[in-house]
């Protein structure tokens, strides 16, 4: 939707004309306005500018509410396209004018970063924190549905350990202040990850009560066998359809289009089973017993 002008008619009320300015427009003046600071501003400000844009990209992408895998729409998809166009602006920006100051300095003989002041030290960090969690949920789209659990956590421990020490002790400037914060908090994101099963769990059991229930993973079109299936970095993700559902033992189980939805399915923003309806039978769980909490699908 584009900007209206507003006009006072011959009977004295106001109407709206417009639009004045296409959705292209707007979106090229929003781009510009990121990006052309970056060329404009000192070298130090503009470091500033980067790593404050970083921070606030990745807060208005968290903030912002999911929309249902239900209720995407062609709206929903653009806007979703769009924001993710400006990111990539933004950043092949501030890679440009990296890239010019370090052969200008070069030529000059002068250092690619001066002294820090502290407020540029509590940027970096932020900056590197943010650049570890975006770092992390792309791992976790790519090694979805993967296994080798235990080795993969293992070695993202040691690379986020050693990415932290050796910038702490010999990391340059703000490349220093960045890279241990996103070596700390990379290390700290993977335990999670090897904790995130009984978050699920807990959620299962909050919404299963006293019944026996297990955990389809829609991706893989099996059951959970362990809560190393259920780790954030390898548990299941998908775009357009439910994640993982649950099933409850004894409850009828819907689904809408495929052999694998429910009315409880995972929601990775809420970290919680939330409802949804649809209308037609889904998965039931593997043989098991009759005691309440997961029932565990056999190893093949």
């Amino acid at each position: 939707m584009g900007f209206a002008t507003v006009r006072r008619n011959k009977g004295g009320r106001f109407s709206e004309e417009g639009p004045d300015v296409s959705p292209f427009y707007q979106m090229l003046l929003i781009i510009s306005g990121l990006c052309l600071p970056f060329f404009l501003l000192p070298w130090r400000y503009a470091l500033r500018l980067a790593w404050a844009e970083s921070i606030a990209g990745v807060l208005i992408w968290r903030l912002v509410p999911r929309v249902a895998a239900s209720d995407m729409n062609v709206g929903t998809t653009i806007l979703q396209a769009t924001f993710a166009m400006v990111l990539v602006a933004v950043a092949m920006a501030f890679l440009t004018r990296l890239a010019i100051e370090a052969v200008r300095r070069a030529r000059a003989g002068q250092p690619l970063y001066e002294a820090m002041p502290r407020i540029d030290r509590i940027l970096a960090l932020l900056t590197g924190a943010t650049l570890a969690f975006i770092y992390f949920i792309a791992l976790g789209w790519i090694f979805a549905g993967k296994g080798n659990v235990i080795a993969l956590h293992a070695g993202l421990v040691v690379i986020a350990g050693a990415l932290f020490w050796l910038a702490w002790r010999r990391g340059p400037g703000p490349a220093r202040w960045s890279a241990a914060a996103m070596g700390a908090t990379m290390l700290i994101l993977v335990l999670g990850s090897l904790a995130y099963p009984w978050v699920m769990l807990r959620s299962a059991t909050a919404v299963a009560g006293n019944a026996p229930y297990c955990i389809h993973l829609n991706q893989q079109g099996r059951f959970a066998q362990s809560p190393m299936d259920l780790t954030f970095l390898t548990a299941d993700k998908q775009r357009l359809t439910p994640h993982m559902t649950l099933v409850i033992v004894g409850k009828p189980q819907l689904r809408m289009a495929g052999p694998h939805y429910g009315p409880h399915v995972w929601s990775y923003y809420r970290m919680q089973f939330q409802n949804e309806t649809y209308a037609l039978p889904g998965p039931t769980c593997p043989e098991g017993g009759e005691t309440s909490g997961i029932l565990w699908a056999a190893r093949s």
